[in-house]
């Protein structure tokens, strides 16, 4: 590399016009016309569109699209990032909340018992009856979430599924008892949904990714 030191303005100036044009000499006349091009057209790749066979028109949709592409993908990735940690949170709640835990206690103890929680089933105003009926809402909750897509299953799963079984084979008296008693076959029926597909080491289905940004 030259040194300009020592040397006045003028010479200095003089000197770096005689190597510029001595470069752009060498240089090919396309490279010459592909520096005095705009910033977009330079460079022999995506930055010319007239090297992947397009035109003006063409590369500015082909630019469109592929930004339309990572809107999507951003979205998508962000509602995943979403349900994941809605999920952790949930655990968090279900393990801290004291209502939680004593209901879960509660549930526990009785189905333990020789006669499980199917007695209870015509106890509405017990207190039994409120804790079991909690635990029940707590998985009906989460199997919903799950099949909407507000909860991840996968991070739910590899944290609950032995205890989702539990849970039901517990509970199933219960809750047959109850949907005799009511007339109503729909309770608790996503959780008792959820148990079967955990059974059988599946992930619970979901609705249609375009559905669910609707219903």
């Amino acid at each position: 590399m030259c040194s300009f030191r020592g040397l006045g303005d003028r010479n200095v100036q003089s000197l770096r016009r005689r190597q510029w044009a001595r470069l752009t000499s060498i240089l090919p006349v396309a490279t010459k016309t592909n520096m005095m091009a705009p910033a977009y057209r330079r460079g022999p790749f995506l930055s010319d569109p007239t090297y992947l066979g397009m035109n003006e028109v063409q590369a500015v949709f082909a630019s469109a699209g592929v930004a339309a592409l990572i809107a999507v993908w951003a979205i998508f990735s962000q509602r995943a990032i979403a349900a994941r940690n809605a999920t952790i949170d949930f655990i968090r709640f279900g393990e801290s909340d004291r209502d939680m835990i004593k209901a879960n206690s509660a549930f526990s103890k009785l189905s333990r018992e020789p006669a499980g929680l199917g007695p209870w089933a015509s106890q509405p105003t017990s207190k039994e009856f409120t804790s079991i009926r909690t635990v029940l809402n707590h998985y009906e909750l989460v199997a919903i979430a799950i099949h909407r897509g507000t909860f991840d299953d996968t991070t739910y799963r590899r944290w609950y599924r032995s205890g989702v079984i539990r849970a039901w084979n517990a509970a199933a008296p219960f809750v047959f008892a109850r949907r005799n008693d009511t007339g109503n076959q729909a309770l608790w029926h996503e959780f008792e949904e959820m148990a079967r597909w955990y059974r059988g080491g599946q992930s619970m289905p979901q609705r249609r990714f375009f559905w669910r940004k609707f219903l």
